[in-house]
């Protein structure tokens, strides 16, 4: 097959690639990590790049979207739609090239009663004669009943095998790690090392983990890092999408995320001055999607009517099978599963908030590019989905982009001047704001439409009042619509306005919409008004300012003081079933007894979303 050359020029890269391979793939190939929220598929317009002498043998429609006609005519197209059958020097401007992510994936100090999974029992093993007419392993057994008052031990294959290596006349002082279940997971010799666990967060977009010290009841470390599944999507329907049209690729998402995983745990004992050998007990969170790649499980039923995961139910797995970076022996416990999309990160929130304790009904609002709800208190629970588009996470809007070095994550807008003040995420060691800004993330686009309404720049409808004829709002080029101009040219790092235009303003508005929607219809199922208190969860949940979420009308009517976030709650509640295995058994209760309100399709729900559509009129000065 014939092969042909990518010249990225600004980067001073090249790559050889065969006919008819994409301009994006041919760009991560070279190592250019070239942005793309929709996994290719023309969506986002995020995967720009101006090609020199271009000769255009017909463009897809999707490029006219992005584009203006002289664009078109320089050579600007999105890398995804260029299919290679020549030699090409392409520029790849910095707004195309994915920044990575900054990672905030902390924990909150929770009091856990210490109640581990695995306990550590010592053995002393007599000297073996000859005929002496019982195994080591038999011997190990009568020690952990006699001594310890285990009814059946039950020893397991990677276990066997290593207690095989220690097999001799006179055997050392030996240390056997047995489960709750009483299977005996591991034999070894006697060591002065720390018994430990490992909790995993596994999202969308970021990892996070957990190393902890199960004798003494403390968390050694943490470290957290970008998804590499990312750069197959920025959303778990473009992940699944690809294993539909390739299923080759759900090995390559699979080994991803154990890499990435191992890495993080590499870094942790080393830091600690461990080893992975000590982990002798995991827990995982995620979504569903996340739950069945991490497990290698094909997800294409989650992206199809009717929606159904391969397992719901709680599943030890042990870490060999999968190649996890942990004594051999360990099982990994993977968390339940509500529905195919509300997954087991948010069954570790309701855990970490401790619905079953109190009679006051909270709501969970998990957001993201997916969201995910949970209302409930001691006696009930509900929970639903929606699709809330993606807005949240920064993708399909105009200047939008993931939380990275770069973003404006929130900002203010003088209601009288105009003049907006931003706040730039840095680089680890940057000083703040010290960093031109290169684009907009999910808190930050929500920030500007409610400083905008607040403002009196948008309507109540979500359309900008055009009698504000200020020098920041204008129609964009080649559109009659408007937009608000945030950052001009000589301030930002992009060489050009940064701007919030007025279909970004219409994607902040169906994904709250969506939210909303689906918390009232679970208010109605439950008979109440108004939740008591709304939890604000996920990556993005996390760092929206609450101000702005009751401005845009995000969130349900509550007071003021009873609506807050909680960092990552989802890796707490997987530390918690860590450290104590009772809420392990709790995990699984709530998956049972909460009920699933299906709302896709519903009439209700659509009523609903539309009337949630609107901005709360007290937030829109110039409304009539």
């Amino acid at each position: 097959m014939s092969k042909y050359q990518v010249h990225f020029e600004n980067l001073g890269l090249k790559v050889p690639v065969e006919k008819g391979t994409s301009l994006l793939t041919a760009a991560w190939l070279a190592g250019v990590n070239i942005r793309s929220e929709c996994n290719g598929k023309g969506r986002c317009g995020k995967c720009r790049v101006l090609i020199h002498e271009f000769k255009d043998k017909g463009h897809k429609s999707s490029n006219h979207q992005f584009f203006t006609e002289e664009e078109l005519r320089q050579g600007w197209r999105l890398a995804c739609e260029i299919e290679i059958d020549c030699d090409l020097k392409v520029t790849v401007p910095k707004a195309s090239r994915d920044m990575g992510a900054v990672i905030r994936k902390s924990y909150t100090h929770r009091e856990i009663e210490l109640k581990p999974f695995v306990r550590r029992f010592y053995l002393d093993l007599p000297p073996f004669e000859a005929n002496h007419g019982t195994g080591m392993w038999e011997q190990c057994a009568a020690i952990l009943r006699d001594k310890y008052n285990m009814e059946e031990p039950v020893i397991s294959p990677t276990a066997m095998i290593r207690l095989s290596n220690l097999a001799g006349r006179n055997v050392p002082p030996l240390e056997a790690f047995v489960s709750q279940s009483q299977q005996v997971i591991c034999i070894r010799r006697k060591k002065d090392h720390p018994m430990l666990g490992l909790a995993v967060d596994i999202g969308t977009t970021s990892l996070a983990a957990y190393l902890g010290d199960l004798d003494n009841n403390l968390i050694l470390a943490a470290d957290s890092v970008l998804n590499p599944q990312v750069v197959y999507g920025g959303d778990v329907l473009s992940r699944i999408s690809l294993v539909q049209e390739r299923p080759e690729m759900l090995a390559s998402l699979q080994q991803s995320v154990l890499q990435a995983v191992n890495g993080l745990i590499a870094n942790m004992t080393e830091s600690v001055g461990t080893n992975p050998d000590d982990i002798v007990d995991v827990t995982v969170v995620g979504n569903t999607t996340m739950h069945h790649l991490f497990l290698g499980l094909n997800p294409e039923a989650l992206g199809k009517y009717p929606f159904i995961p391969t397992i719901k139910t709680a599943q030890y797995v042990r870490s060999s099978l999968l190649g996890l970076n942990v004594n051999p022996g360990a099982q990994i416990y993977m968390f339940p599963i509500f529905s195919a999309y509300v997954g087991a990160d948010t069954i570790g929130v309701r855990i970490a908030e401790q619905f079953h304790e109190q009679e006051v009904m909270k709501l969970i609002m998990d957001i993201g590019t997916n969201g995910e709800l949970v209302l409930g208190s001691n006696n009930r629970s509900f929970c639903t989905s929606v699709a809330t588009g993606p807005a949240f996470e920064g993708a399909q809007i105009k200047f939008g982009m993931r939380a990275a070095p770069g973003a404006i994550e929130r900002l203010s807008i003088d209601p009288k001047t105009l003049d907006v003040k931003y706040t730039v995420i840095p680089s680890p060691g940057e000083k703040e704001n010290t960093r031109r800004p290169m684009g907009i993330c999910g808190s930050g686009i929500f920030s500007a439409v409610a400083e905008l309404l607040k403002a009196g720049m948008i309507k109540e409808n979500g359309a900008f009042d055009k009698t504000k004829n200020r020098s920041r709002l204008r129609q964009e080029k080649g559109s009659k619509k408007y937009e608000f101009v945030l950052v001009f040219a000589e301030e930002s790092g992009l060489d050009t306005d940064i701007t919030i235009c007025q279909d970004d303003v219409r994607a902040v508005q169906l994904g709250k919409s969506a939210l909303l929607a689906g918390a009232q219809i679970m208010m109605q199922h439950a008979g109440i008004t108004e939740p008591d208190e709304i939890i604000l969860a996920g990556a993005f949940g996390s760092y929206i300012n609450i101000d702005d979420a009751i401005t845009i009308g995000l969130v349900p009517h509550c007071p003021r003081e009873k609506i807050y976030a909680v960092g990552n709650a989802a890796g707490d509640g997987a530390r918690m079933a860590l450290f104590n295995w009772d809420f392990r058994e709790e995990a699984q209760r709530f998956e049972q007894e909460t009920e699933f309100i299906a709302l896709s399709g519903t009439e209700e729900f659509q009523d609903i979303l539309v009337k949630a559509m609107e901005f709360p009129r007290y937030a829109c000065p110039a409304c009539p």
